[in-house]
């Protein structure tokens, strides 16, 4: 479908109708309830501020599938129309997932390597073995979406590559 002509360039209108979908995304109730109630598109952060560290640290498997379980609780009906989006802290390509925590410890001080190596956000091992747990991403949370941040762009393209 092509975009119809726009007279207003720098102002141009969405061909999208009634308008482009709406993300919103977080962590705690208060954001997830939201999103919940009136995004097309619910994204996981996967992450939580703590005190103790003074910053975002990356959520267990665990916490995320609760998290995922809350959205689907306060959507209510609409708990299977909405698109469901995690953020990706890491992708470091490797054959030993074990060597590779150092990279990632600095996401999770808290976690052990097990815990570290279970959480959605972070991806850690071979193209394939990464596709494969995006898989089990999208069995366990209903994830349809990833976001991955720049830095790990090129890396994540030989995910894509082993996803087909």
């Amino acid at each position: 479908m092509s975009a119809p002509p726009c007279a207003d360039p720098e102002h141009p209108k969405s061909v999208q109708r009634p308008h482009p979908p709406i993300l919103v995304g977080g962590h705690g109730d208060r954001v997830l309830r939201l999103a919940a109630r009136n995004a097309e598109i619910v994204s996981f952060v996967g992450a939580q501020y703590r005190a103790e560290y003074g910053r975002m640290v990356i959520a267990t498997a665990e916490e995320m599938a609760e998290r995922a379980e809350f959205v689907r609780r306060a959507a209510g009906a609409r708990a299977e129309e909405i698109e469901y989006n995690i953020l990706s802290k890491a992708t470091v390509l490797t054959k030993d997932r074990r060597s590779a925590l150092d990279q990632v410890r600095r996401f999770a001080p808290h976690l052990d390597d097990e815990r570290i190596l279970a959480a959605p956000t972070v991806s850690i091992g071979t193209p394939r073995q990464i596709a494969e747990q995006l898989r089990e991403n999208r069995e366990v949370y209903g994830i349809n979406y990833i976001t991955v941040m720049e830095p790990a762009m090129e890396a994540f393209g030989k995910v894509i590559e082993a996803m087909r």
